[in-house]
């Protein structure tokens, strides 16, 4: 499998950009079979049921998916899955990154042509427009499922609750700068001899005093579904929000290596029995290195989601699959179990 290049949303050829959102709306119109919901609709759920995980021999449930070390492996594993489902309605495409120091509005990525308006620091949550609008397009594509329209199903509306897309909020601590970007990518901050992956990822992913524009800060200053930790993928956005994350983790990897002659991408993740700087707790079962990541966890015993059963109906199956572990993420270009790989230009 070749590897594959994901582009800046923000500058790359129109026609591929408009591949990606052909690739969304072919996977949310095609119906898994003898059901009621799509493809597309499979992907959300699994976001959602990540949230709420019992893994083996545990008494409650975890978020394997955020806060925590996992979270970048998990996304990345995430999304590369995703990209794979996206090629196999429109082959090649990949998903493209939004490029977080570019002003949002007005802006040629955040347009009708592309991804749509978000409605920067607006207080009252607005219908998206464009191809994602809550009517079909009065001029759609050649390539429109015929009367197809965005919508979002019942048991994936969460709080939200809206059957359409919404953007909008009052949040406005947006963009980070080109140069809080590129200290991120180069960050080696360690704690008592802790991995530096431990406050990469807290900046990366919650943000701090430095750079207190992060991962939840880009969901947020979306609104609608972007601000809902569970539901998020609803929104195509969602896609180019990690890939950038992830192009950051990949960029801090490549760093780590170059600076450090002899280290490998498994020396830069914490060990499995490394607990967190702050305190020496362990992160929970599904972070740890070694760990098992679900759903990709082959016919592994013990594992179940805690999350509605009208959403879990809803997931896709991976049990026939290889079981997958947190360190067969480290290497983007070269994942392995068959999802092949992929580069950012």
């Amino acid at each position: 499998m070749a590897v594959d290049k994901r582009k800046n949303a923000a500058t790359m050829p129109a026609a591929e950009f408009e591949n990606f959102l052909k690739a969304c709306v072919l996977l949310k119109n095609r119906l898994v079979p003898s059901t009621t919901f799509s493809e597309y609709d499979q992907w959300v759920a699994l976001h959602a049921c990540a949230v709420m995980v019992q893994t083996p021999g545990a008494t409650v449930s975890r978020n394997l998916a955020h806060g925590n070390i996992g979270f970048l492996p998990w996304h990345r594993e995430y999304l590369r899955r995703f990209e794979l489902a996206l090629q196999s309605v429109v082959p090649g495409v990949t998903i493209p990154y939004w490029p977080w120091p570019i002003t949002p509005e007005p802006s040629t990525l955040f347009s009708n042509a592309r991804i749509h308006r978000i409605f920067f620091s607006s207080n009252s949550p607005q219908d998206v427009g464009g191809l994602f609008a809550s009517t079909t397009p009065p001029s759609p594509p050649v390539w429109w499922p015929t009367g197809f329209r965005w919508r979002i199903l019942g048991p994936l509306q969460g709080p939200v609750g809206s059957t359409t897309l919404i953007r909008g909020s009052s949040n406005d601590n947006w963009p980070p700068t080109s140069t809080n970007v590129n200290d991120l990518e180069a960050l080696n901050v360690s704690a008592s001899g802790s991995n530096p992956y431990w406050a990469f990822w807290r900046r990366l992913e919650a943000g701090d005093s430095v750079m207190p524009i992060s991962h939840n800060t880009g969901h947020n200053i979306v609104g609608g579904y972007m601000s809902n930790p569970i539901y998020s993928p609803n929104d195509p956005l969602f896609w180019l929000h990690h890939a950038y994350i992830d192009r950051i983790w990949s960029r801090w990897q490549s760093n780590r290596l170059s600076e450090q002659i002899g280290s490998t991408r498994l020396s830069h993740y914490p060990r499995q029995t490394e607990g967190a700087p702050a305190t020496g707790i362990m992160p929970p079962n599904g972070h740890r290195r070694d760990d098992f990541m679900w759903p990709w966890v082959g016919t592994t015993p013990g594992y179940t989601s805690t999350q509605s059963s009208s959403v879990q109906a809803m997931l896709p199956n991976f049990s026939a699959e290889p079981a997958r572990r947190i360190k067969d993420t480290l290497d983007p270009a070269n994942l392995g179990g068959g999802l092949g790989g992929y580069e950012y230009e």
